[in-house]
């Protein structure tokens, strides 16, 4: 009868344990599903000011967040995760003029297209 007894007791003990894990991994995923509302995504293409063609390998900082990508064959960018705020865009190519551009992130997602001149 002891045995059973301790049966029991352990069981229900392993069930409370579960329950009450599933419920933090639950609470746990609520709030990064709200932090993950409140980030922005800023994204972008990049071509060359004379022949509107896209640039691949453009290096693309975003000062204040302290990352930084690189363009895709055809251009393209994205920093996703962002807090909203004001930052600076800032591209560099070889053979290209350095360009910033002031960026402000209020909105969930913001597109930016940049047109680079070629350095003479």
């Amino acid at each position: 009868m002891i045995n059973m007894r301790t049966f029991l007791i352990a069981t229900i003990a392993l069930m409370l344990t579960i329950s009450t894990s599933a419920s933090e991994k639950e609470k746990n995923t609520t709030v990064s599903e709200s932090d993950a509302s409140s980030m922005m995504v800023v994204s972008g293409t990049i071509t060359d000011s004379t022949t509107g063609e896209p640039l691949a390998g453009v290096e693309v900082q975003l000062e204040g967040a302290d990352v930084k990508s690189y363009t895709d064959f055809d251009g393209n960018f994205t920093f996703k995760g962002l807090t909203p705020g004001e930052y600076k865009l800032v591209t560099s190519y070889i053979s290209y003029d350095q360009a910033t551009e002031p960026l402000k992130l209020y909105e969930k997602q913001t597109e930016v297209k940049i047109k680079l001149e070629n350095s003479k």
